[in-house]
Parts: C-alpha cells; sequence; structure tokens
C-alpha cells in the first residue's frame, strides 16, 4: 500500500514575517537616530554662528555673536533660581559677551562720528573685541605722534572702556617689507614701538597701567594679503585687544603685606 503522506500545519505567523518585522525594527531605529542628530541648542547654535560671523568679518549690530534675551536683562536675571547651578553658570557667560557687543556697537558709532568708520574695524569673536586701526588713521604720516583724528577717537574709547574689569593689550602689526632704517633693525621693533605708543596715550587718558600690556606680532599675523599696497595698507595696524576672559581682580591683603 502506498504510504500516505501526513500533512503538516505550521502554528503562528509566517516565516517572512520575521524578516519584515527586523527590517521595520531597523528602520525605526534609524529615524529615531536621525532625529536625535538633528535636534539642537538653538542658544549654543546661534553663538556659534555669530562667532562665525565675527571672524569672517566686521560685526554690526544683529551680526554680532547673539545673546539668549533671557538673561540680558537685571529684571530677568533677578527671577533665575540661584539654586540652579547651571543657570548660574550660564548667567556668568552671558555678562561678558554681552558687555563686549554692547562695546563694540557704541565704539563703532564713535568711529562713524569722528568720521573714520571705515578704516576702523570692530571685530568681536567669543569673549575678544578687537578694535584694528590701521597705522595711516593714528599717526601722522613718518611721525610718531597721533594725528587730530585718532586723538578723539581714543579718547572716545576711553570713556567706554576705562571703569571695564577686563586686561586690554594693544598690539602692533606691519606688512612684510623689510625695514630699513637707523631706528629701527625690525619689523617687530617698529611693532612694539607703535603699541607703546598707544599704550602710553591710554595711561595718560586714565587708564591703569595695570590693565594695559604692549605686543609686537611684526610682519607675522596679517589680516590681509601682503602682494597688493591695499592689503599691506590694512596690515600695518594697531590694535587694542579686550579679553573678557581675563577679568581684573584685587591683589590679596596678604600677598600685599609679603612686599
Amino acid at each position: 500500500m502506498p504510504k500516505k503522506k501526513q500533512e503538516e500545519t505550521m502554528e503562528g505567523a509566517p516565516l517572512w514575517m520575521t524578516t519584515y518585522g527586523d527590517l521595520m525594527t531597523l528602520l525605526l531605529c534609524f529615524f529615531v537616530l536621525l532625529l536625535s542628530f538633528s535636534s539642537i541648542q538653538q542658544k549654543e547654535f546661534d553663538k556659534a554662528i555669530g562667532s562665525l560671523q565675527g571672524y569672517l568679518g566686521v560685526l554690526v549690530g544683529h551680526k554680532m555673536a547673539l545673546v539668549d534675551a533671557d538673561y540680558s536683562t537685571p529684571e530677568m536675571v533677578s527671577q533665575l533660581n540661584p539654586t540652579n547651578k547651571k543657570e548660574e553658570a550660564e548667567q556668568d557667560e552671558v555678562k561678558p559677551e554681552s558687555y563686549l557687543i554692547t562695546l563694540a556697537q557704541d565704539i563703532q558709532k564713535e568711529s562713524k562720528k569722528k568720521g573714520i568708520g571705515g578704516p576702523i574695524e570692530v571685530v568681536q569673536v567669543l569673549n575678544t573685541l578687537r578694535i584694528r586701526m590701521p597705522v595711516s588713521v593714528v599717526f601722522n604720516q613718518g611721525e610718531k605722534t597721533f594725528n587730530k583724528d585718532s586723538v578723539e577717537f581714543l579718547t572716545s574709547v576711553v570713556k567706554l572702556i576705562k571703569d571695564s574689569p577686563y586686561y586690554i593689550s594693544v598690539e602692533g602689526h606691519t606688512d612684510n617689507v623689510p625695514i630699513y632704517s637707523e631706528s629701527y633693525n625690525s619689523n617687530w621693533e617698529l611693532g612694539i614701538m607703535r603699541s607703546i605708543a598707544v599704550l602710553n596715550y591710554l595711561v595718560k587718558l586714565g587708564i591703569s597701567p595695570d590693565r594695559l600690556s604692549a605686543v609686537s606680532y611684526g610682519e607675522f599675523r596679517p589680516v590681509a594679503t601682503n602682494d597688493t599696497e591695499e592689503g599691506r595698507s590694512r596690515n600695518r595696524r594697531v590694535e587694542i585687544v579686550i579679553n573678557s576672559e581675563k577679568k581684573i581682580f584685587e591683589e590679596p591683603e596678604a600677598a600685599k603685606g609679603t612686599k
């Protein structure tokens, strides 16, 4: 007698459902990852964009590093929970940056008021504010003396930064043209001469000497090409640099007593 084939019955879902279920799970994980990558902190993103804009060019008004409005006024600051360390850290971080933005706007207004708004560049990057002044704007041609426009401009700048709690560095920069002079052996010496001249004038106008320093970078930190006269003119400059990360603190009484 022929053998009867026994029909086997399969319980549960078909085999292809297992593969299909795995595929759906993988797709779900993939889209969850995409969503997590696309979510950003708007405040940090705005700061990064603002700093990049500042590095690439002169900042004006809203183009500067953005600050969260929730922390920009004393009323808002007073509403913060003092026990929340994260919010306190954000408050301390924003204050210097907000100060630099306001200061940059005021300096630009003063430079335009004095009629030298074109050559003067005010660049704010993160916690540093740079006031770039071409040598032709600061000094009389072939002399160590300041011209009239620069005197009025520096006087107005000192009024704005005199009471700030930050250190100020004056940097001297040159182009790459070798110097042939009995007074200066190199562009380094020429750069430091210019920075010290501006530093001494800031002291004369009332800036405390212990807040100031003079630096010369010579030809080695250009902001433009040295292949054209226009570029070399931009590189021959003096910069007043305010760094909000370097705050002035009073000397401890114990340290004073050891002198």
